[in-house]
């Protein structure tokens, strides 16, 4: 049956001798964004690369008059903790909050009046129930305030869900009067290209986070509390709010405010790179942002790494894979390791700025039973290459010199000083000042993860990174500025794929070139007084990547220009010639 005849069926049954056009002439044009199937025609939203369809629907959602006055900017509300049957309370994130309303293809939370959102009462009341659960002393307020099912009890607390005001879709404005919202956030998984797991790209998504908001709480009652218990309650749900509101919370997201005592590995870092961008506006014009999640991307993978090169066979790798989702997590169930990164020097820089210079401390939480294999590594990261964008290789503005100037930026630096905590210091993760106690360290490596594994004689699976000693191996010197870092620019090896070259590929009938995953590590790592432990990481289990055009495999020449350098095995075994 079309349209025009259900409603005409409609107008009859209500008496109505109604005529409806068959054809109704309607502009598709019209139809905003926010109400059009998600689909590449009409609005495509979900993957980075599909710009248009997602700045066009964030510019309805903040502005949908188009008068320069966003509907999302609440005025501020003041709180309410008086004697009577409400209650309201404001909360600051300094950082992203992340809730998915789950009803079409890009992640985003449920929307409110004029596409307002919010955090559904659902949600803060199951946030509030699993605090009061988790502490013996509040379970009879928690059926007190929240029912229960056995026997069916209803609470006297009415969740009325959370709201933001002020500006939190994180709004830019330029010099040049262009405005950019912040609120894009992205996913982007490269773990198993990284590795060597699969050698194909994977797609970054578009998701929708709140931006640094202040969210006003708002609960109700139906009995008459004091100005007391209401003090209680809010003091109680705050506390809940610790754990995390929301999707995301094991790398920061969502969380208001934290304790020390929540985590026990602590760390005071200091780091300067590459700032990746985010998705607002044109690529040109798209702003960066210091993303914290970068530490647990990072660790995940390393930890991946580590464990495929301690395996027990060949079928191994479902093992490996259910072992990292129980740590880090996946689509099935959240993970055991929570990461927060506090940071330390909140200064202002220009929007568009395209480096990081940052000191902030990193918190990780995870079970005892976890803890050393946690601390080994996240010395691993630290020590072999450090986090973020372009880690595999030393951050070029500081240690390659050349003139005239070299401009590019590459790589990164990392480096770790006293917490200043008492029960936390961070002798543990900088105690590698020799080649030797390099060696020292990768061999209680090999045996934490063993042990850890409970694997004997382990095997390595044939990822390209796969960390075993007979695919690997790690090269150092204590210098005072770089010794090799020339080598990665040489116009032989950098032609290489392992070194880091390009290959060209075939693309929706044309050819394209893209970027090759590098076989080689590099890092200055500080040990004090001005010098560094020069380490560079050579994986050799893929001969093909050493392949130059025209001057055959570069394997060997690299390996003796590193010993020409002055470096020397430290650990792994030497790959040998052919």
């Amino acid at each position: 049956m079309s349209f025009a005849k259900a409603f005409q069926k409609v107008f009859k049954e209500q008496g109505q001798n109604i005529e409806v056009p068959e054809i109704i002439e309607t502009d598709p044009q019209l139809v905003p964004h926010m109400y059009r199937a998600q689909v590449k025609p009409r609005c495509s939203l979900q993957f980075a690369g599909d710009g248009i369809h997602r700045n066009k629907w964030i510019e309805q959602l903040v502005n949908p008059r188009e008068d320069g006055q966003p509907t999302y900017q609440y005025a501020e509300v003041q709180d309410v903790l008086e004697k009577g049957y409400f209650c309201r309370f404001k909360v600051q994130f300094p950082y992203r909050l992340f809730s998915n309303c789950g009803q079409d293809s890009i992640f985003r939370p449920m929307l409110g009046k004029n596409g307002v959102p919010f955090i559904p009462g659902s949600g803060v009341k199951g946030v509030f129930l699993r605090y009061c659960n988790n502490n013996k002393s509040d379970r009879a307020l928690a059926i007190r305030y929240c029912g229960d099912k056995e026997p069916l009890t209803q609470g006297i607390l009415r969740f009325h869900g959370a709201y933001p005001v002020g500006d939190w879709a994180g709004t830019i404005s330029r010099k040049d009067e262009t405005t950019y919202y912040r609120l894009v956030d992205v996913v982007h998984p490269q773990e198993n290209r990284q590795i060597g797991i699969d050698e194909k790209s994977t797609s970054a998504l578009a998701l929708i986070s709140f931006y640094q908001p202040k969210l006003v709480f708002e609960i109700s009652s139906v009995e008459l509390l004091s100005q007391e218990e209401w003090k209680n309650i809010s003091g109680k749900l705050k506390s809940a709010l610790r754990q995390g509101l929301g999707g995301k919370t094991s790398t920061g997201y969502g969380l208001p405010f934290i304790t020390k005592d929540q985590y026990n590995i602590n760390l005071s870092l200091h780091g300067v790179g590459i700032t990746p961008v985010l998705l607002a506006g044109e690529r040109e014009f798209r702003p960066p942002e210091f993303r914290p999640n970068i530490f647990k991307a990072t660790l995940r993978s390393h930890a991946k790494r580590l464990l495929g090169g301690c395996c027990q066979n060949q079928q191994d790798d479902k093992r490996v894979e259910s072992k990292i989702g129980e740590l880090f997590g996946n689509t099935q169930a959240p993970g055991k390791v929570e990461i927060y990164w506090e940071l330390r020097n909140p200064s202002p820089q220009t929007d568009w700025q395209s480096t990081y210079d940052i000191r902030g401390n990193l918190h990780i939480s995870t079970p005892d039973t976890d803890v050393e294999f946690l601390k080994c590594l996240i010395k691993f990261a630290y020590t072999m290459g450090g986090f973020g964008k372009s880690w595999r290789r030393v951050w070029h503005k500081d240690f390659y010199h050349q003139n005239p100037r070299y401009e590019k930026l590459i790589g990164c630096h990392w480096e770790c000083h006293d917490s200043g905590w008492k029960h936390e210091i961070s002798e543990w993760i900088n105690d590698i000042k020799t080649p030797q106690q390099l060696g020292e360290f990768l061999n209680n490596l090999e045996n934490v993860c063993k042990n850890y594994f409970q694997v004997r004689e382990p095997q390595f699976l044939t990822w390209r990174e796969a960390w075993h000693k007979k695919r690997v191996a790690v090269y150092s010197k204590i210098v005072s500025q770089s010794q090799v870092i020339e080598l990665f620019h040489n116009e032989i090896y950098k032609q290489t794929h392992a070194i880091g070259g390009r290959k060209t590929i075939s693309k929706n009938g044309k050819e394209e070139e893209v970027l090759v995953i590098s076989s080689v590590w590099h890092r200055m790592l500080p040990i004090g007084n001005n010098q560094y432990l020069e380490i560079i990481t050579v994986f050799h289990g893929d001969r093909n990547k050493w392949e130059h055009l025209e001057r055959g495999n570069q394997l060997q020449p690299f390996i003796k220009s590193l010993k020409m350098k002055g470096l020397q095995l430290a650990w792994g075994q030497e790959p040998q010639e052919n």
